[in-house]
Formats: C-alpha cells, sequence, structure tokens
C-alpha cells in the first residue's frame, strides 16, 4: 500500500523570515524612487509657473530716465542701491522691496517687487519684479535645496543701467 502525500505549496516560516528583509529593502527603494520622481516633478512644475509668472511680468518697467554726467555715473554705486536710510550723499536713487511669499508643501515661492525712487522726491522712476522657487527637493538631510529665479542677474543689471542716460561734453 501506498501512503499518500500531500505537498504543501508556498515557504515555510524559516523562508519567509529569510527573505522578508530582501522585500523591505526592495520596498524602500521603490518608494524612495517614487519620492525623487515626485519631487523632481513638483519642482518642474512650479520652474515653469515661476518662468510663466515672470513672462507676465515685463522685466524692467522704466518710468523716467535720469541725466547723469559720465563721472557721476561712474561715481554711483554700479546699480546696487540701496534703501534709503543706507544711501550715499552722491546716489541719486534708492530702493525700496515688498516681499510676498507663498508655501507649497516643501516648496516656497516668493515674488518681490524692486522699485528705485529718486532720493530728492521719492518719485518712481522705475521697478522690476524677482520671481523665486526655493526647496522642493527629496529630504536627505544632506544635500543644499535647489531655487529657480528669474530674471537673470545679468537683465537685472542692465536694466538698472537702462536708467540712466549719459550726457556727453
Amino acid at each position: 500500500m501506498r501512503a499518500n502525500h500531500v505537498r504543501v505549496k508556498g515557504r515555510s516560516f524559516l523562508g519567509w523570515i529569510v527573505v522578508s528583509p530582501f522585500i523591505l529593502v526592495a520596498l524602500a527603494i521603490v518608494l524612495i524612487i517614487i519620492g525623487v520622481i515626485f519631487c523632481e516633478a513638483n519642482k518642474a512644475y512650479w520652474d515653469y509657473r515661476v518662468s510663466e509668472i515672470c513672462k507676465s511680468d515685463g522685466g524692467m518697467e522704466i518710468f523716467e530716465h535720469i541725466l547723469v554726467s559720465r563721472e557721476g555715473f561712474l561715481q554711483m554705486s554700479k546699480g546696487n542701491f540701496k534703501p534709503k536710510k543706507y544711501s550715499r550723499p552722491n546716489e541719486i536713487l534708492y530702493t525700496q522691496r515688498n516681499n510676498t511669499a507663498k508655501r507649497h508643501n516643501l516648496i516656497r515661492i516668493t515674488r518681490t517687487e524692486v522699485r528705485f525712487l529718486r532720493i530728492s522726491d521719492d518719485k518712481l522712476i522705475a521697478r522690476y519684479f524677482h520671481n523665486a522657487r526655493m526647496g522642493g527637493d527629496f529630504p536627505t538631510g544632506i544635500a543644499h535645496g535647489s531655487s529657480f529665479s528669474c530674471p537673470e542677474p545679468n537683465a537685472v543689471l542692465q536694466g538698472r543701467k537702462n536708467i540712466f542716460v549719459i550726457m556727453e561734453g
């Protein structure tokens, strides 16, 4: 007579104990990859939104040009204007900044309006908007957060120089 053998399919308890760390590591890797992909997609979305806001702002708006001599232009602080209370006597303009910040989870969006005003009569001469995205990276704890901003610093510097018209002679 033959004995009936019952076959058990699957892993034994000891087999699950051996395999479970590998399953947990694989699951952790998958979750990290999904997190990184989500963070990168979120940053790309906000970079696009910030660049669209910059396009709609139109860059530097100059309401009035200021006539200066070449020597007067060179004596100024090369377009790095300060708030009125920190301005030097030979400077013609000062700046006012108005910051607006919004937080979207791990991302901070800022919009700064920079206004250039004449020191003698506080008249608005020019303005521009600076927009930025800060953060949004996958939180590793070891890397510095990324950022994106516009307009480009060279465009802002050129716009500041365009406020002035240098008189010849």
